[in-house]
C-alpha cells in the first residue's frame, strides 16, 4: 500500500511540528516576531524569556487558541490552519 498523503509520514523529520516566521500583531506591535523552530520527537525543549516577550502568544498560537498575523505551524509537514 503507497502512502501518497504528506501529513501521515510517521518517519524522521516528519514527525515533527515547525514554526516558520511566526509572528502574532495587536494594532502594528508585534508580540510575537518572525519566530522560528522544530520540534522533534524525544528532545527536551525550553522556551524561555522575560515577562511580556511573547512567550504564552507563541503556545496559545501553538495550539490553535490563536490565529497567527503570519508565519505557519506545521506538524508532520502540513499546515496546521
Amino acid at each position: 500500500m503507497f502512502n501518497l498523503h504528506p501529513c501521515k509520514s510517521l518517519r524522521g523529520a516528519a514527525r515533527c511540528w515547525k514554526s516558520k516566521g511566526l509572528t502574532k500583531c495587536y494594532t502594528r506591535l508585534p508580540a510575537v516576531d518572525a519566530v522560528s523552530f522544530t520540534l522533534r520527537p524525544g528532545e527536551v525543549t525550553a522556551y524561555l524569556g522575560p515577562i511580556g516577550s511573547g512567550k504564552s502568544t507563541t503556545m496559545k498560537m501553538l495550539v490553535g487558541l490563536l490565529p497567527p498575523t503570519q508565519g505557519g505551524i506545521f506538524y508532520k509537514g502540513c499546515d496546521i490552519r
